[in-house]
């Protein structure tokens, strides 16, 4: 198919590494940027909704030999298409060869019709009866309508055959036949049987992420909701990223793990000179009242021209609102990785204090007055007593404060720096231009507010140090507050994808593409070959689930050494999750962290004749 999750804007992106070096094989998946909840969410969810979750097919269905559930399968299919739809759609191109029809049956699936993908498969099989992942995929669309009994019938002859090619994706074949069996068994209310076979298909292949969510739904139907939720949190995310972690907690991810960062640009934040002495204070203290005004006015304006860039995500894949927006709200979380918790954390505890100095300040000074009042009363000798204390107290304290808020310069700067490469590098992942400036303005925001907070810190210090001129200390020496502007907020607007290639595929009847966090499907029109409709021909045949989707995984054939640029076997393949309605759920790519690009930047592609297909069913 075509897609990835780790999205890189160019030759050199983060996923990359040089052509032809040893590098390790891995999964890039849309579905691991999810934000995992603790399992008790789950838990409860499941058990709020288990009637709906554990609902059965029809009753009544008898266990079956392959002849019997193939003619059940091709009885169904006649009624909602005729007596001869079913051989008049094989003398169509979709009967020219099983990688034919398989393609066909993959797209149907997209285009939400298990009908014309049932059929397609069938074809499939009469073409290659002696090749078990025909009968499989047909068990797996046979399930998603409503016919897990004869689903059974074919996934046991399926295991007595061989595949020809290698496994799709690299995909553990007998983790594949597994978790379909139990699915089949889940939609037959065999709930108890489902569960052993799930737990050995996660043990034989961890990305397998659809046996998780079929292992908790046989768990919420078997009343062990709190056991359902952990499996259901393990299956929101096609990789086990490092974080999953506790299971109690609310679980992020590195977004290292998942985007490619490598593209970021760093933001100066405009350079500052703090007073070294009260007489400086006193020069540079309106200056640093105008600045400060000056960094607010501008703050408030990036704050007013973000709704105008408001993504609205018109005519987008439901899958590409959900990935932008999860970009756009990452890029806004200032503390979103390790190392940016740390900083952020470090330099709001600097400015806490220098909110303490200048509340200690004022608390010594308000003692001192009261001491002097006291003592003296409101008269002269007052004054000389609180200029007495104040000419060395308020030394001390400036003393004090210039370190103190040089640090704070020093942590704010180090938390922009990573912040504004961090955001900047997540906007690299971003095509669409109103998302992607979006985005930099947003940074922008950020960093001049958490700037303004510092300025604001230091304006109200050095000012009220200045109201000691003439009390305290007589001289005022003029001096600077901002010396440099700093730099607006810059990115690369990704253009292409893991090493600098873009993914499509041809499906006959629906095309599929992914860039950056666009995945774009295109479905064509109906195709006629002799009267006979390829697509839709097969409509009526409805889902009787409401809660299915099917994950369909690709690979090269064995035979093949290269596709679009890919190596072949099980270090290539692409999958996708569809839901009953064909909106993509999670999509994703299997391949070296290096991708050969043998014909150049955007090249790469997987079509209906170069790529076998595996489908995959999840009860949820």
């Amino acid at each position: 198919m075509t897609l990835v999750a780790l999205v890189a804007c160019g030759p050199s992106g983060g996923a990359g590494t040089t052509a032809g070096r040893s590098a390790a094989t891995r999964v890039w998946a849309f579905s691991d940027a999810n934000l995992v909840q603790p399992a008790s969410a789950y838990a409860d969810y499941l058990a709020a909704h288990r009637d709906e979750v554990c609902q059965t097919a029809e009753a009544g269905s008898k266990v079956m030999q392959l002849p019997q559930a193939l003619s059940s399968l091709e009885g169904v299919l006649a009624s909602a298409a005729g007596p001869n739809a079913l051989k008049q759609l094989a003398n169509t191109k979709v009967g020219k060869s099983a990688a034919q029809a398989e393609t066909v049956a993959a797209a149907e699936i997209v285009t939400a019709n298990p009908g014309g993908s049932l059929a397609a498969l069938l074809i499939a099989h009469q073409e290659e009866p002696k090749e078990a992942r025909h009968l499989e995929n047909a068990a797996v669309v046979a399930i998603s309508v409503g016919y897990p009994q004869e689903a059974l019938a074919l996934l046991a002859a399926a295991k007595g055959l061989s595949e020809s090619r290698s496994p799709e994706m690299g995909i553990d074949r007998t983790a594949r036949l597994l978790n379909n069996q139990a699915y089949a068994l889940i939609r037959l209310g065999r709930w108890s049987e489902a569960v052993p076979l799930l737990k050995s298909a996660i043990a034989r292949e961890p990305l397998l992420a659809e046996a998780q969510r079929n292992l908790a739904v046989a768990l919420t139907c078997l009343g062990n909701t709190q056991a359902a939720g952990l499996a259901k949190r393990a299956g929101e995310r096609r990789n086990q990223l490092k974080d999953i972690g506790d299971p109690t907690q609310v679980q992020r991810f590195d977004p290292a793990q998942v985007y490619d960062l490598s593209q970021g640009q760093r933001v100066q934040l405009p350079q500052l000179t703090y007073p070294t002495t009260l007489d400086q204070a006193a020069g540079a203290a309106p200056k640093f009242e105008s600045d400060y005004s000056k960094r607010t006015s501008e703050t408030a304006a990036l704050s007013s021209q973000l709704p105008s860039l408001v993504w609205s995500g018109a005519g987008k894949s439901s899958l590409t609102k959900i990935r932008t927006l999860q970009i756009e709200s990452l890029s806004a979380n200032l503390q979103a990785t390790p190392e940016l918790a740390q900083l952020y954390g470090g330099w709001k505890t600097n400015l806490q204090t220098l909110s303490d100095l200048m509340k200690n300040w004022g608390t010594d000074s308000n003692n001192a007055t009261a001491d002097c009042d006291n003592r003296f009363g409101h008269s002269s000798a007052g004054l000389d007593c609180f200029k007495k204390w104040c000419a060395g107290a308020q030394q001390v304290a400036h003393r004090g404060w210039l370190p103190a808020v040089k640090a704070t310069d020093k942590a704010l700067r180090a938390w922009s720096d990573a912040y504004s490469h961090f955001a900047s590098g997540l906007a690299s992942n971003i095509k669409d231009p109103v998302a992607h400036q979006w985005i930099l303005v947003d940074e922008q925001y950020w960093l001049r507010l958490n700037y303004t907070l510092l300025l604001g810190s230091a304006q109200g210090w050095v000012s009220t140090m200045a109201l000691g001129k003439g009390i305290c200390f007589d001289q005022a020496t003029d001096a600077p507050a901002e010396t440099k502007d700093g730099n607006a907020a810059s990115a690369h607007s990704c253009t292409d994808l893991i090493g600098g290639t873009s993914f499509a595929v041809d499906l006959e009847v629906v095309s599929v593409s992914v860039s950056c966090e666009e995945v774009g499907v295109e479905a064509e029109a109906p195709l006629a070959e002799g009267g006979i409709a390829e697509a839709g021909l097969f409509g009526s045949v409805s889902y009787k689930f409401k809660n299915s989707s099917t994950t369909l995984f690709a690979g090269t054939y064995a035979k093949t050494n290269e596709i679009g640029g890919l190596s072949a076997g099980a270090k290539a393949g692409l999958y996708m999750t569809v839901d009953q309605d064909g909106n993509m759920q999670d999509v994703g790519m299997r391949g070296e962290a290096s991708i050969d690009q043998a014909h150049g930047p955007g090249s790469a592609s997987f079509s209906g004749g170069e790529a076998s297909w595996s489908f995959v069913g999840a009860a949820e």
